[in-house]
């Protein structure tokens, strides 16, 4: 979706996305789990197993973009399975790109009670800065 008027540069999208299996284990599939797979390893320690014979769940995110020059991501997840068994996470990153450096902060808050997770809370962020042609220096700090 474009803005025009109001604010040309910015662009802003949302996908919502909605799963309800029940006796879809077939053998031969792996159902998605509408979980989302971060770029960040400490954040894809905290996978979701999905129980393909009966769970319902969804996940929504929004990206915002002004420019090129600062990205918005934000995603809510939620499973909750037979078992009465549930997985749900916030997550927000921020991203600021300017003359070839980029800035990028993350939070992340979930719970797993499958896993007997209460409270899971993840911080962290990246420095990338160009060195000389396709080189650049990159710091990654992350904290779980």
């Amino acid at each position: 979706m474009i803005l025009d008027g109001v604010l040309p540069d910015f662009r802003w999208g949302v996908s919502w996305e909605l799963k309800d299996y029940q006796n879809h284990e077939l053998g031969v599939n792996e159902p998605p789990t509408l979980v989302r797979e971060h770029p960040w390893p400490l954040l894809n320690r905290a996978t979701h197993v999905v129980d393909p014979l009966q769970e319902q769940g969804y996940q929504l995110e929004s990206r915002m973009n002004y420019d090129g020059r600062a990205d918005l991501v934000l995603n809510w997840s939620r499973a909750e399975n037979s078992r009465s068994r549930r997985f749900h996470e916030f997550y927000a990153e921020l991203s600021a790109h300017l003359a070839g450096r980029t800035l990028t902060v993350f939070a992340g808050d979930s719970q797993d009670d499958i896993e007997s997770v209460a409270d899971r809370d993840a911080l962290g962020g990246l420095a990338r800065l160009p060195i000389a042609g396709p080189y650049s220096l990159e710091l990654e700090l992350e904290r779980l």
